[in-house]
């Protein structure tokens, strides 16, 4: 009984001793738990500090972004084709229309090339600004490269080998002869008679002008292009090539210069866009003296307007003065040179663009007409066509519907922001008197 009892006992005593044991665990166990608690809730607090404070106001919605269709309208399809790819590989509208510009160089050289000049628009949507940029012919100096690479340096996003890469690769493996160019030459042909490689560049081995579908390689342009694609313009070796070009522009034409030839910086303007009514209208005009001027032809210049997804628009004319300029192409580059000044003024056609913002209807209008006298009547009718919306998308109408005195030679856009809010439709037509291309670009994902 006494062993059972102490034997009780000693059990009693082992199992408070046991206890005591468990308690004592626990009490260090709750002392380090509640450290880690407070160092782990510390760590919660100072990550949470760097969340910025997240506002929320009832009643209100975010914004809808504005998705803007894209459109390229150009002289000639193969140069239009280039700046296609170029918003599709993510450029915007700098950058398709300085790629555009250099393949015209190449593909249209009757209206456009190295040794020319030109102007553009740039109007963008959502600032509802627009600038102007002024490379035309002075001092007898080509102007084309700087005022592109100007235009691409100011706003362009994509490297500059990979706008000028497929103006290139058109010179130096070949590209066909577009019915735009075959037209020219058929027209204007005779005036590179008098330039041994004009003949052995736009002519067949049998003495025939190449024909629309010919095939047509332009090595020593490539050469030139290679080199501006690899050394930045303003850059030594640059500068030295852009002195050749003066060199071979000034030889050229030395007996009929007034003044020594030299580079040209091109000009920015800002656009002071006239409101009527709520109308927002931006312009640029040549101010070539019309009293001067006989009504020029169609293919010394040539007009061209792209807009990427952003809603940014520019309007270029390029010219070379006269079709195929001079008729007589540079010895070391390989580019056709401008006609020269005369009479007093700058030998390039009296041109005209528009850009037209309805800022109530939210309607835009582009038109651009590179040649001709009137040209800035021609784009101010069919601007007023379009903003009276003879043109509007949702009214299934087609460019049939402008009026004569508002087709032929115009170039021109028109976009409507009224249905979807969220989405900015577009139509664009090329001249109809040319082979020209336009083309919406579905720049909505």
């Amino acid at each position: 009984m006494s062993n059972f009892v102490t034997h009780f006992h000693t059990t009693l005593y082992l199992a408070d001793a046991n206890t005591h044991k468990l308690w004592e665990f626990s009490a260090r166990c709750f002392r380090y738990l509640t450290i880690i608690l407070f160092l782990s809730a510390t760590s919660m607090l100072g990550a949470c500090a760097d969340i910025p404070k997240i506002r929320i106001e009832v009643g209100t919605f975010a914004t809808v972004p504005v998705r803007h269709e894209g459109f390229i309208v150009a002289g000639e399809p193969q140069a239009a084709l280039v700046a296609h790819n170029i918003l599709q590989e993510g450029g915007n509208a700098i950058d398709a229309a300085v790629a555009l510009g250099f393949s015209l160089a190449v593909t249209l050289p009757s209206s456009a090339g190295l040794g020319g000049n030109g102007a553009c628009i740039v109007h963008d949507l959502s600032a509802g600004s627009a600038e102007t940029l002024d490379f035309l012919l002075r001092r007898n100096s080509p102007s084309l490269v700087s005022g592109l690479f100007s235009l691409h340096a100011k706003y362009g996003s994509l490297p500059w080998s990979q706008i000028i890469s497929p103006a290139e690769n058109m010179a130096r493996f070949g590209h066909l002869v577009s019915r735009a160019l075959a037209r020219d030459l058929k027209l204007y042909g005779s005036k590179l008679f008098n330039d041994r490689m004009a003949i052995e560049l736009f002519m067949t081995a049998n003495r025939n002008m190449l024909e629309a579908g010919d095939q047509m390689r332009q090595p020593l342009l490539a050469s030139t292009l290679g080199e501006i694609r690899a050394n930045l313009p303003y850059n030594s070796r640059y500068i030295q090539l852009e002195d050749d070009m003066v060199i071979s522009t000034d030889k050229a034409g030395r007996s009929e210069m007034d003044n020594e030839p030299e580079a040209q910086v091109p000009i920015w303007t800002l656009v002071d866009g006239r409101r009527d009514n709520g109308i927002q209208a931006f312009s640029f005009e040549s101010k070539t003296d019309e009293t001067n001027v006989v009504e020029l032809v169609v293919s010394e210049s040539t007009e061209y307007i792209v807009a990427d997804g952003k809603g940014t628009t520019v309007l270029c004319i390029l010219t070379m003065g006269s079709p195929f300029g001079r008729g007589l192409i540079s010895r070391k580059q390989g580019f056709l040179i401008a006609a020269k000044k005369a009479d007093g003024h700058s030998h390039y056609p009296n041109f005209s663009m528009s850009v037209l913002v309805d800022l109530r209807e939210r309607h835009l209008s582009f038109a651009a007409a590179s040649f001709g006298t009137g040209a800035g009547v021609k784009v101010s009718q069919a601007i007023d066509g379009l903003k009276n919306n003879r043109l509007s998308p949702d009214e299934g109408s087609s460019y049939s519907n402008l009026g004569e005195y508002e087709r032929g030679d115009i170039s021109m856009a028109y976009c409507d922001k009224r249905i979807p809010k969220d989405r900015v439709s577009c139509q664009a037509w090329a001249r109809s008197t040319g082979y020209g291309y336009a083309v919406v670009v579905d720049t909505v994902k």
